[in-house]
């Protein structure tokens, strides 16, 4: 059974505490538990095609989860463009939603997605698990006919021409080719560092470690492990860790909220219990990362602590 350690974990806290300020809770969970039902049968349904074809090996597939909006604090979610395929593939999946759950409409939350994406390129294949805006940014460097050299010339992208092309604010863009520096398939231009292109191929030495570096591969590497570190090192184009850090924990911030308002103060270990079992993958920041968040709030006057507890202020 899903999420066996949650429901006992649940269970413990109904005993502790009653069950009437985690009845919303229970509910969350049973959301998430059916929504992962509800997709098992939507894709085993041959009238919306979405189970995978094993002839056709590139076939991409999708998996959703579903949050009922009665039981949730809302989310808010960049909104951007995304390839007509998996486009399509949604609105298959909204299709057998729709015909299980009459009267519902879904929202998609692009944002919060996960994607696996697979790219082939000339001296190699890249396999990453990303975030749905670094997915729709690499898919920008392909034509219909997948090749990035049009008429002998490589095929650039500017930051700005990304922003437009994918209805995507500058943060994701610039969020995401550093991504895909970082892992050495994309490079700014040296003479225009907003224009990006494609890495089809790589130096010997920065394909095979061992071998003796010439100097475009030691800037390649140095370029990656920059790009790497981006996220922890402020730089004029990218936000900070902290900065970054700060911008997810606003989202959770919602669910912080609606649980306050909902159930009255809680302890900082019951909210990231909570947090854990209701965010879609999980709450992935810690006791230390949500106390400095929650005490932040307080000094902005929007929570109190009254015995250990955070609520909201009055």
């Amino acid at each position: 059974q899903f999420f066996d350690k949650e429901t006992r974990v649940l269970e413990l806290l109904k005993l502790r505490f009653g069950e009437s300020p985690l009845q919303a809770c229970e509910v969350m969970l049973r959301d998430i538990q059916d929504s992962g039902r509800v997709d098992r049968v939507i894709r085993g349904d041959p009238r919306h095609m979405l189970e995978r074809d094993n002839n056709r090996p590139n076939q991409p597939e999708i998996h959703a989860r579903v949050l009922s909006h009665l039981f949730w604090p809302s989310l808010q979610s960049e909104s951007f463009w995304i390839p007509p395929i998996i486009e399509k593939l949604q609105l298959s999946w909204a299709s057998g939603f729709t015909t299980l759950k009459q009267a519902r409409k879904l929202t998609w939350l692009n944002a919060l997605g996960q994607v696996t994406v697979e790219l082939e390129l000339e001296d190699r294949t890249v396999h990453e698990v990303v975030q749905t805006w670094q997915a729709s940014v690499i898919f920008a460097f392909q034509s219909n006919h997948k090749a990035r050299v049009i008429n002998g010339n490589v095929m650039t992208k500017s930051v700005s021409q990304l922003m437009a092309q994918l209805s995507m604010s500058e943060f994701y863009v610039r969020n995401a080719l550093t991504f895909w520096v970082g892992k050495l398939v994309l490079r700014p231009s040296s003479t225009h560092p907003d224009v990006y292109y494609v890495l089809e191929k790589l130096p010997s030495s920065a394909l095979h470690p061992g071998l003796p570096r010439s100097g475009t591969a030691s800037n390649l590497l140095t370029a990656a492990a920059a790009a790497d570190a981006a996220t922890s090192a402020p730089a004029p184009a990218m936000k900070s860790e902290e900065e970054i850090r700060n911008e997810k924990m606003e989202v959770f911030w919602q669910f912080v909220v609606g649980m306050l308002t909902n159930q009255g103060a809680m302890p900082l270990a019951r909210i990231v219990m909570m947090l854990k079992v209701v965010v879609p993958g999980g709450f992935p920041f810690g006791n230390e990362d949500l106390k400095q968040f929650l005490e932040a709030r307080v000094r902005e006057e929007k929570l109190e602590v009254v015995g250990g507890s955070y609520r909201m202020a009055a």
